[in-house]
């Protein structure tokens, strides 16, 4: 069965942020969902995607990551490429420490995961009300039967290499489908 069906949330946002841009889905509570062993009961589910073994052109991996959730019931929200306003507004500072080879450049992609994650909340947030929405559970989940006034949660994660695999993934932890 469907994991989300006692989660303690209504809708699952996935926020995929990649070399070229943010990918906004919403989850289906089923596709890559995993356990993190002991932790899961207190910490929660993890969701992990990975591209194809020995792959290392992240595009490539990203384009296999991206068929997955767009052939699962998962639903593409939105993109946001870099030159989005709101990225701008959520990412005014600078830094000049050492950045990964295919995040070269790239917004956020100096920042601590956990600081990544605030600025991409931020971003979702404010791209709702450019749209003049209230809150993501009335704009990026775009079919209104996916939320009916509960409570949606937003999850980001980093395309990442792992060199043990030998392929890029992505990690979305935390998630809590049954309390």
């Amino acid at each position: 069965g469907m994991q989300g069906a006692n989660a303690a949330f209504d809708s699952l946002l996935l926020t995929l942020y990649t070399p070229n841009g943010i990918y906004v889905f919403s989850h289906d509570g089923e596709l890559g969902v995993t356990k993190t062993g002991v932790t899961t009961t207190q910490l929660g589910h993890a969701i992990f995607i990975t591209g194809a073994r020995n792959c290392k052109a992240w595009n490539e991996s990203l384009e296999s990551i991206l068929h997955q959730l767009n052939s699962s019931h998962c639903q593409f929200l939105a993109f946001l490429g870099f030159d989005h306003p709101a990225i701008s507004e959520v990412t005014s500072r600078i830094s000049d420490r050492p950045l990964a080879l295919a995040f070269a450049g790239v917004p956020l992609a100096d920042y601590s995961a956990p600081e990544r994650g605030l600025c991409l909340k931020k971003l979702i947030l404010s791209v709702c009300h450019e749209l003049n929405m209230d809150s993501p559970r009335s704009s990026l989940i775009l079919a209104p039967d996916h939320c009916k006034g509960g409570e949606v949660i937003c999850r980001s994660a980093q395309l990442r290499w792992r060199p043990t695999s030998a392929r890029w993934f992505c990690q979305f932890m935390n998630i809590k489908f049954d309390e």
